[in-house]
């Protein structure tokens, strides 16, 4: 054996060895222990198995929450539907305009999305007109039966008697035939009515197959069994190890349990109770079977370990050399033992202290960036929660409660004047308080907000016991402004409103519109500096149409946010129209409020020739409705034109850009900013677009072609591969030889070869 020829292997692989005595030594380290813990694997195994099923329970519990969760939603939706509603009332279904308003309820509902694969159909029960609809079919009761819903527990009547005494339980499981076909599925019933008298109801039918898949998802034996049951001890759903063929159990005392292992878990949620149950015999034949694939495990584990470990350290051997390369720019880099670890050590160490002056420099900004958030937020200036959660994160900020309130803090009594002297004061004013918040016991749970001269704004987080009672928020608020006053020479003149509680940070903006609409509505009473949105009076005699609201609207609109501007929309409906008993003349001047912002967003379009009304007349509440309706429609068709054009500038632009970059992909100096100033747009703004719209990023969208055009002049012409890197835009051919490869898996020379 020529032992100078390996001398010299061995010299020349430092990297490799360093790497692979660690592994092999884990390997030995990791066999000995297997082996160790050999014997005692039996009872390890069986735990791990009843553990694996108690896993399984709760998978089965989390899901079937989560998805009876998104059909409890879907449901509150449908009943909420204005068009439900009023069909409730309806006796003659087929009289003057009702079958239009029936037809108006399934359209409704064809509106809604519903997307729950458990649910196998739903309809709405309007018990006095005997009608049922749903999102594409309308029966009445008679015809519901007979063409396409019955089951085997009874006539017609049985079956509609049932249907409206049931008080919103799952039932359990029963044989349904629906449009001709039998199924398994479990009813639940939703009564729509006033408390006293049901007047319609909403029935949803679960998959009963679904819950048989997640139930038989616990690998059910011969002898296995597993159930769902209700808090009264009714079997919602049963599946045993062999199927649900044969007699299934309606209660659970029915079930025989006897020389079984059984887990179970309970849903407070739902009220359910999720069990299985394996015999012992078969447990302990699973365990034995583990237990001895143990020991050849370990064999092959040894085997397979020393030859990954070979081939990871000839791998991450490898990679060193290319780092070190990299960062020398060396084609050859002599490595020693340790020298290239330290090496490389020195530079993360670098980058590590450059990203501590980072995290320093935005600890300094954290309170501009905290001061941008509050504002955003309270203006609802967020497209997604992952823009809410990236954007409050970044400001080092964190909202975990499950009760919100804004309140703001007025200072009073200094008129419209902007005096400097007025302005300081104010200012001194303004510490104090914000040094007495940020000091208080409360101070956890209340966030400070700067927003303008003589207010400041509070999102105040409950807790539990703040969201049963919230004087207690009014209590502790008026301790500390109390006590703090003290600091000054006179009594601090505040005046301090809060909103009614909100359960999420999308609802805050609203919550800052109460919050300031019951500033405006304060009457001056001494006796009364804190004021509840919530505590004033009912039945207000004015219109909900606060400035900040219009602004909110006018600029959905124009920027085409549709699904926002309805909101809005809807939101000041529900409060004008329904929630306040306004006078006609006040809804009258409320309708020529939102016929103005209609004008203004045309203004801002610059689209006078189709200009709204000139003035809303109305005799009676019923055209107050029809005049929403039509100024509603108005504001859709426009935010609808303007997303349109949009959308179709969107395209134009992506047309361009790529034509643009395809014909001078081949020019050493293009570049993202480059492609930027061609089109007079920001660098930032042409990334973020630019992968958006095209589906990946300018780098790798330009290294596409410029290897596309590499392969064709490697397979048609005789160039060499400096010739062809510098002729599609490279500066090096290192750097075309990375590219190709990271593109093809082969160098360039390698695929002329081939």
């Amino acid at each position: 054996m020529n032992f100078a020829v390996v001398r010299k292997w061995l010299n020349n692989r430092p990297l490799f060895f360093r790497l692979v005595i660690p592994y092999i030594a884990v390997v030995i380290l990791l066999a000995s222990c297997l082996g160790f813990t050999y014997s005692k694997s039996l009872k390890i195994v069986k735990k791990d198995i009843l553990y694996a099923n108690d896993m399984a329970l709760e998978q089965t519990r989390r899901t079937l929450e989560i998805r009876i969760s998104e059909m409890e939603q879907t449901m509150w939706d449908i009943v909420s539907l204005p068009s439900v509603r009023r069909a409730l009332i309806i006796r003659e279904p087929f009289e003057q305009a009702n079958p239009y308003r029936f037809k108006s309820v399934s359209s409704s509902l064809k509106q809604l999305s519903l997307s729950n694969d458990f649910i196998l159909d739903y309809f709405v029960l309007f018990k006095r007109s005997s009608m049922a609809v749903n999102s594409d079919k309308i029966y009445t009761f008679p015809q519901l039966y007979e063409l396409y819903f019955q089951y085997d527990e009874g006539s017609r009547d049985h079956w509609q008697d049932r249907f409206f005494q049931l008080n919103g339980n799952f039932q359990p499981a029963m044989q349904l035939t629906l449009a001709g076909k039998t199924v398994s599925g479990i009813p639940f019933i939703r009564p729509m009515g006033n408390g006293r008298e049901v007047h319609g109801a909403l029935l949803v039918l679960m998959d009963n197959r679904k819950i048989h898949e997640l139930l038989g998802s616990m690998q059910l034996s011969e002898g296995s069994l597993s159930y769902i049951a209700d808090q009264k001890g009714q079997i919602i759903s049963y599946v045993s190890g062999t199927g649900v063929e044969g007699l299934v159990p309606s209660v659970v005392k029915d079930v025989n349990l006897k020389d079984m292992i059984t887990a179970s878990t309970t849903s407070h949620q739902l009220g359910w109770t999720f069990v299985t149950a394996h015999p012992q015999a078969i447990v302990a034949e699973r365990s034995l079977e583990i237990t001895q694939s143990i020991l050849y495990v370990l064999l092959i584990f040894v085997f397979l370990g020393l030859v990954i470990s070979i081939g990871l350290a000839h791998r991450h051997s490898l990679s060193l050399h290319r780092l070190t390369r990299h960062f020398t720019e060396q084609s050859e880099p002599k490595l020693f033992f340790g020298n290239a670890y330290s090496w490389i050590e020195q530079k993360v160490g670098g980058l590590s202290e450059r990203q501590h002056i980072m995290e320093k420099l935005h600890k300094e900004q954290l309170p501009i960036l905290q001061t941008t958030f509050y504002e955003q937020l309270l203006k609802g200036y967020f497209s997604s929660e992952d823009h809410l959660q990236s954007l409050m994160k970044h400001a080092g900020l964190e909202f975990d409660s499950t009760g919100y309130l804004v309140i703001t803090i007025h200072f009073t009594g200094y008129g419209d004047g902007v005096d400097a002297d007025i302005l300081r004061e104010v200012e001194g004013k303004k510490i104090i308080v914000k040094e007495a918040l940020r000091f208080s016991d409360a101070a956890k749970s209340i966030h400070v907000h700067d927003w303008d001269t003589y207010h400041l704004s509070i999102i105040y987080c409950c807790g539990d016991e703040e969201i049963q009672d919230l004087r207690l928020v009014e209590q502790i608020l008026l301790h500390i402004l109390g006590n703090h006053s003290l600091y000054l020479e006179e009594e601090l003149d505040v005046v301090v409103t809060a909103s009614s509680m909100v359960t999420n940070l999308w609802e805050l903006p609203h919550a800052y519109q109460e919050a300031m609409t019951a500033f405006r509505q304060y009457v001056w009473d001494p006796r009364h500096r804190f004021v509840w949105y919530d505590g004033q009076p009912e039945n207000q005699s004015f219109a909900y149409y606060p400035p900040e609201l219009e602004a909110m609207l006018v600029q959905c609109t124009l920027t085409g946010d549709i699904e926002r501007m309805q909101d809005l929309l809807h939101g000041l409906y529900q409060e004008n129209m329904v929630n306040r008993k306004l006078s006609l003349s006040m809804l009258q001047l409320f309708l020529n409020e939102l016929l103005g912002t209609l004008a203004k967003v045309l203004i801002e379009l610059k689209n006078m020739q189709t200009s709204p009304e000139e003035y809303v007349q109305i005799r009676c509440v019923r055209d107050a409705v029809d005049y929403y309706g039509q100024i509603h429609d108005r504001f859709l068709s426009l935010g609808s034109l303007i997303h349109l054009n949009k959308r179709s500038h969107n395209i134009e632009l992506r047309d361009r850009l790529t034509a643009f970059i395809q014909k001078n992909a081949f020019d050493s100096d293009l570049s993202a900013s480059k492609v930027a100033r061609e089109f007079n747009i920001s660098s930032a703004y042409f990334s973020q677009f630019f992968k958006e719209q095209v589906g990946s990023n300018f780098s790798t969208y330009l290294e596409q072609l410029r290897i596309a055009r590499a392969k064709e002049l490697l397979n048609g012409t005789d160039s060499n591969v400096q010739e062809i890197a510098v002729s599609i835009g490279y500066n090096s051919s290192n750097s075309f030889i990375r590219a190709f490869k990271r593109s093809e898996g082969r160098t360039p020379s390698e695929y002329r070869q081939a």
